[in-house]
């Protein structure tokens, strides 16, 4: 039986008794490896308990390549393992909208954690 309707704990998750599983990952940092990471073979999150060697090897190699364009890359070939194997399926990206007074300056808007920071506003 298909648990479409079932609520599947955490601890259902990790043991991977589900059929199908929707939940949610808020980048915890600006990088593309917060979500890159879920899919690793070890990581404690994936619930799905995806695995791929190639993946994995190209994962280690970001951790440790210094030149950001060939980091770019390998993330770009990372994520299309990932995709082709429907890793895990993205429904959405949370995005949103300013609309700021042209008088306002130097309000930070961030892409992860609290949206918006005042520290150096100047009007």
């Amino acid at each position: 039986m298909l648990l479409l309707n079932k609520i599947v704990s955490t601890t259902n998750k990790r043991n991977g008794d589900f059929d199908l599983s929707v939940t949610r990952w808020g980048p915890d940092y600006g990088d593309p490896t917060t979500y890159l990471t879920l899919a690793l073979t070890n990581n404690n999150n994936n619930y799905g308990h995806w695995s791929n060697t190639e993946f994995d090897s190209i994962m280690e190699k970001v951790n440790n390549e210094t030149d950001v364009n060939a980091r770019w890359q390998l993330m770009i070939d990372a994520e299309k393992i990932m995709m082709d194997d429907l890793c895990y399926i993205p429904v959405f990206e949370k995005g949103t909208a300013t609309l700021q007074n042209t008088k306002v300056k130097n309000l930070g808007i961030k892409p992860v954690g609290v949206p918006y920071t005042f520290e150096y506003v100047s009007k």
